[in-house]
């Protein structure tokens, strides 16, 4: 067996086979896409020998529509991979002369995609971490700063790593940046923790180097951090001030972004200025921050007093 199905009858599996050498040889799809729509098409014709087909002449409509809840029930999660593939196998029968056939509107549906509902650190987790942090020899001054600049701005891990000694305007107490992912322009008020923080690393921790960027690694040649070094730091300080970061919750910077923008929306700030702040493009980027404003979706739920119930357990 393969990909969970039965070997193929010599028809289907010439097919099949032909289909994966026509795209490979046109270069028009990813060999990552070609592999996930290999792996789909083959479902499909495992649940078509299973209906008892053995050519295409006998398949109909109502045949190609019921292989939706037939692939929902062995490939859980699995429709938004095998139906492109499932379709693109049908445009290539057709344009291949194989078979001619008009199921590809069998499978026209619509697919709500799954997602998962990531909060942030809560602020009691936020304040652990910073307050023990702040005295912790293993994290040091850097990456107190990093951390309180992220508690308290929610830049990305990415804009951090960047930020340079001319980005922050110690007299006007304002950090200026142009956000890498974006390219627009973010001002931002340096609060007074977060610049002695800040300051307090550059003065009596940061080591002498030519490099422009504020955070540096603490190993020569001191260049700008990394990424997976902004993650392992706030990784560290919370395993140093025992947050859990399993389950759902994301690690790393994003979490701290999580917690900027809920504050926010609970704070009823409105959605635009929350984006601009953030440094989303789109206003739906600020759907994940609603999915976790508790406080607001209670507003949004609907009782259930006028809808009839059959059932002891629910009245």
């Amino acid at each position: 067996m393969r990909n969970g199905t039965k070997k193929l009858t010599k028809y289907f599996s010439e097919v099949h086979r032909a289909y994966i050498s026509e795209q490979i040889a046109t270069g028009v799809l990813m060999e990552t896409t070609i592999k996930s729509y290999k792996s789909g098409i083959r479902y499909f014709l495992s649940y078509l020998e299973e209906r008892g087909h053995t050519t295409f002449e006998t398949v109909d409509k109502p045949c190609v529509s019921a292989f939706v809840p037939w692939i929902s029930e062995r490939l859980p999660g699995g429709l938004h991979t095998a139906l492109p593939g499932v379709r693109s196998f049908f445009r290539f029968l057709n344009e291949s002369e194989t078979f001619r056939q008009d199921w590809d509107m069998s499978l026209r549906i619509v697919l709500a995609r799954k997602r998962k509902v990531q909060p942030g650190f809560t602020q009691g987790e936020i304040d652990r971490m910073l307050s023990v942090s702040k005295n912790s020899r293993v994290c040091g001054k850097r990456d107190f700063a990093i951390l309180i600049l992220a508690a308290n701005t929610g830049l990305r891990s990415v804009d951090i790593i960047h930020l340079r000694l001319g980005d922050v305007d110690w007299r006007k107490n304002e950090i200026r940046i142009i956000q890498h992912k974006t390219d627009n322009e973010l001002t931002l008020p340096l609060l007074p923790d977060v610049g002695n923080a800040i300051a307090d690393y550059i003065l009596h921790e940061r080591p002498a180097s030519e490099c422009r960027n504020i955070f540096l690694s603490t190993k020569f040649p001191h260049q700008k951090l990394s990424n997976q070094g902004v993650c392992n730091i706030v990784v560290r300080a919370a395993n140093v001030s025992s947050v859990d970061t399993g389950g759902t919750k994301q690690h790393g910077i994003r979490s701290f972004r999580r917690s900027v923008g809920l504050r926010m929306l609970e704070a009823e700030i409105p959605l635009d200025l929350i984006r601009e702040v953030l440094g989303h493009r789109s206003p739906n980027a600020i759907k994940p921050y609603l999915s976790i404003d508790h406080t607001h979706l209670q507003w949004c739920a609907l009782t259930l007093n006028d809808i009839e119930t059959s059932r002891r357990e629910l009245q």
